[in-house]
This record gives C-alpha cells, structure tokens and sequence, in this order.
C-alpha cells in the first residue's frame, strides 16, 4: 500500500509540474518533475521509466510516461487512441476499459482508466491516465 501512496503522490506532482520532495529534477518532453527516492529511472527518447521492486514481498510498481502527442480533439478519443497505441501494444488482447475523468491535487483533470492484461502468461493491472495538454495529450501508464 505504501507503494501505491508513493506512486500516487508522485503522479500528482508530475501533474502539478514538479516535487520539492526529491534532489534530482528532470525534463521530459516540457514536463519537470523529480523521480521518486529509490526508484529506478531509465529512459528513451519516446519514454522514461520508473520502476520500484520490493524483492522480499515479491511485488514491483512501474510508472512510464510518454511523449506527447496532438490531441485528436476531444478527451475519450484521445484516451482511445492512448490505450490503443500504449497499451494494447504491449498487452495485445487488453480490453479498453471505460475511462472516468479525474482530478489532481493541483486541480490537472484527465481521464482513466485500468484494465487486467496478461503477458508470458502472467496477469498485471495496467492503468492509463491521460492528461490534456494544450493541443496534446501526455500519458502516464502504471
């Protein structure tokens, strides 16, 4: 549980812009924002990831966030096609799930949404949260 808080908590000061919690701000495609203390951060030029493995209780928390994309005009279709091109490439038979919009601390709306997937023969829970941006939208999958 305390992962997920610590998870959460980061998500909702990426949204706000940045932490004041953590030493090391990075930039990613506009967004500043501080990694979470003993996760491990890597990145590409379309992503960075977050992961945190907790080895004793068999357990991990991944956040990625992608690049930006144009908005195609209007939020659901947006989440579609973020769940489409995030997700189902990943997770092949994902089922789109129905998003709900969503509020930060800071106040950012977005929609989400989550959904079992299953990859190798093991089950996750992937949720996509899908922020507007102007005239692009920027996605978080945890």
């Amino acid at each position: 549980m305390k992962n997920w808080i610590a998870a959460f908590a980061w998500l909702a000061a990426l949204a706000g812009g940045s932490a004041s919690l953590h030493a090391q701000a990075r930039t990613f495609d506009g967004a500043t924002f501080d990694p979470p203390t003993g996760w491990d951060f890597s990145g590409v030029s379309d992503h960075i990831v977050m992961t945190k493995i907790d080895n004793d209780q068999g357990i991990f928390c991944q956040l990625v966030v992608y690049q930006s994309q144009a908005s195609i005009g209007y939020p659901a279709g947006d989440f579609s096609s973020e769940w489409n091109a995030v997700v189902s490439q990943n997770f092949p038979a994902a089922p789109e799930p129905q998003p709900r919009k969503s509020r930060t601390v800071a106040g950012y709306v977005f929609l989400e949404a989550g959904s079992t997937v299953a990859k190798d023969n093991k089950e996750y829970f992937a949720d996509l949260m899908v922020f507007q941006v102007g005239d692009r939208v920027q996605s978080i999958l945890g």
